[in-house]
């Protein structure tokens, strides 16, 4: 009894021991997928290509910048292969708080190369998000744009005293990339002023979203329906999806129950502020398997926008 006792404890020791070598170094049997990547920091603007005077130490008031690195492609992490377009999914944590969002690459040259600028707390005049076409910041909590509108916003919320502040790229879960910066200050009015200049400088460069679909019909439809709902002078109206959006009664393996399909549509205010906003619009699938008349079923968010910015 006792022999075989220390056998089978020979074997139990074995197989673990194999386990363990099979475990890829850096990683752990919770952690099978180790990080691909890092985010630096620094108080000036950083050059993907020579990144220098990094630290991930900072006081408030001080301007932040930041820099993804990763070890492989975009296209190599995510297994894009040809894809034209790539989301990536950043993340601000502060203890239990957590604001994320997708910045979207839709350039070749982007999802091929191995960085991505992320401006932190940047001065306005020195910002880069927000002006490039081929970067499109999706807009996350309280529908502030991830990067440095959301972000302003995150740390002028911040408690007075030293706080760790950790920014990540994720996918589902998996975290690809990870840094994390110490911010003390006996408060943080400097990033919530900041936070009110970033949107300025951001408005000042925004852009009226393109046309994906052209349907004079359908336009002419949506904007009697806007009018209908108090918009007395339609600037501009624009189709923003490629297609309609099917609405299920309960799951894709369910009867249709609608579909809809969201347009770009700019007004001013009372002041004679420019504005847009993302508008849906929705037809009910009736009994006879046609489609019902349309309806205005959200009007979305205000963004602001000068006049000049509309295009043609």
């Amino acid at each position: 009894m006792f022999s075989q006792t220390r056998v089978w404890t020979s074997i139990l020791c074995g197989l673990i021991a194999a386990v363990v070598l099979m475990i890829p170094r850096g990683a752990t049997a919770k952690d099978p997928n180790p990080l691909v990547g890092k985010i630096v920091f620094s108080k000036s603007p950083i050059n993907p290509d020579k990144p220098a005077d990094l630290t991930n130490t900072f006081k408030s008031g001080d301007y932040i910048y930041g820099l993804i690195q990763m070890d492989k492609t975009w296209r190599e992490v995510y297994n894009a292969k040809e894809k034209s377009e790539l989301p990536v999914m950043v993340n601000l944590v502060v203890g239990e708080e957590k604001d994320y969002q997708y910045i979207t690459m839709k350039k070749a040259s982007y999802i091929d190369s191995k960085t991505l600028v992320l401006d932190i707390a940047p001065e306005p005049s020195k910002m880069t998000a927000y002006k490039d076409p081929d970067l499109e910041f999706g807009s996350g909590k309280g529908n502030r744009k991830i990067g440095p509108i959301a972000f302003t916003y995150d740390l002028g919320n911040l408690k007075p005293g030293k706080n760790k502040v950790i920014f990540e790229v994720t996918d589902y879960g998996t975290v690809f990339a990870q840094g994390e910066l110490e911010i003390e200050g006996q408060d943080y009015k400097f990033y919530a002023d900041l936070h009110e200049k970033v949107k300025q400088a951001e408005t000042a460069v925004a852009k009226f979203p393109e046309a994906k679909k052209t349907d004079k019909a359908l336009e002419g439809e949506m904007r009697k329906l806007l009018e209908n709902a108090g918009w007395n002078k339609i600037l501009k109206l624009v189709i923003v999806d490629k297609d309609w959006w099917t609405n299920y009664v309960d799951g894709s393996d369910s009867a249709v129950k609608s579909r809809h399909i969201a347009a770009a549509a700019a007004t001013k205010d009372k002041n004679g502020n420019c504005y847009y906003c993302i508008v849906t619009f929705e037809q009910p699938k009736l009994a006879s398997g046609d489609w019902g008349k349309l309806e205005l079923t959200n009007t979305g968010t205000k963004i602001t926008i000068p006049e000049a910015n509309l295009g043609g």
